[in-house]
C-alpha cells in the first residue's frame, strides 16, 4: 500500500509483527469514546525515536491515513491518543514535514 519513498524522513515500515503490535497498542490505549476505537486500524509505518505511528482503516474506501501519537497508557482520557487524519499520503508527509 505504501513505500518508504512516500514517507517523511526518519519514518520507516517495520516488520509485520511490529506493525501488528502498534495497531493493537492503539486499540488498547484508545478511550471508549475515541473515534478510532474498535475500527479495523492497521499500523503502516512509524517514526524513528518517537511514539508516532501511521495507520489506516482497512474498511475505509478510499483509504484515509491517521498519524497517531501513542501514549503507552492503558487509561487515557477522552480524545487520547491524539491523532490527525489525512486524505492521502502526500498530505500526511507535507503536514509532518511542516510541524
Amino acid at each position: 500500500m505504501i513505500s518508504e519513498d512516500g514517507l517523511p524522513p526518519n519514518w520507516w515500515i517495520d516488520t509485520a509483527e511490529a506493525m501488528a503490535f502498534f495497531g493493537k497498542q492503539l486499540q488498547d490505549e484508545a478511550h471508549a469514546d475515541h473515534a478510532l476505537k474498535g475500527r479495523n486500524m492497521v499500523a503502516l509505518a512509524r517514526a524513528d525515536g518517537r511514539d508516532d505511528v501511521l495507520c489506516t482503516d482497512w474498511d475505509e474506501s478510499p483509504p484515509r491515513f491517521y498519524s497517531v501519537h501513542l501514549t503507552w497508557s492503558k487509561s487515557n482520557a477522552p480524545g487520547y491518543p491524539g491523532y490527525s487524519d489525512f486524505d492521502n499520503l502526500a498530505d500526511f508527509k507535507n503536514w509532518w514535514e511542516g510541524h
